[in-house]
């Protein structure tokens, strides 16, 4: 899957690289050993097209083709609320 975009998010001292991709996936992972996954943001039905997050907040935001923006808690994988 072709990652469409990320940032990269430190909370707490731990760093975390949070992708989006062209299958709908956003995954959060520890930097610099990705291959530890932290968590899941499950809920967009398109490409995810962007995303940004606050300094030290804990949480991301996300943009996607299906029209949604999602506000997200990304260590435990909740969404918080959303804007269609």
């Amino acid at each position: 899957t072709w990652i469409t975009c990320m940032t990269l998010v430190r909370r707490n001292e731990k760093e975390f690289l949070i992708t989006g991709d062209r299958a709908e996936h956003v995954r959060v992972s520890h930097f610099p050993k990705t291959c530890l996954i932290e968590s899941y943001l499950v809920g967009h039905t398109g490409v995810i097209t962007s995303m940004c997050s606050g300094t030290d907040s804990g949480e991301v935001i996300t943009a996607s083709m299906d029209g949604d923006i999602c506000l997200w808690c990304f260590q435990n994988g909740k969404k918080l609320s959303e804007l269609d």
